[in-house]
């Protein structure tokens, strides 16, 4: 029921583009999973209350989404 709500009619769109973007095409398993396994863990990495700065947790976000994605930063 949440996820129908108006306000956040835009959260669907912006998951394909993060996926699409993350999979770069592929429709291989490994990278499908991989992809949701980040966009969950940021999702609830910034719900949760952790007691760290704005810069530092975009930082260590994006650090973790790229390790887990096996990439390196550009």
């Amino acid at each position: 029921m949440l996820a129908g709500h108006p306000a956040l009619g835009a959260v669907p769109a912006v998951v394909a583009r993060l996926m699409a973007a993350m999979v770069e095409g592929s429709t291989e398993p490994k990278a499908l999973v991989t992809a949701y396994m980040v966009v969950g863990a940021v999702a609830v990495t910034c719900a949760a209350d952790v007691s760290v700065g704005d810069d530092d947790l975009r930082a260590e976000l994006i650090q973790g989404a790229l390790r887990t994605l096996g990439r390196q930063p550009r």
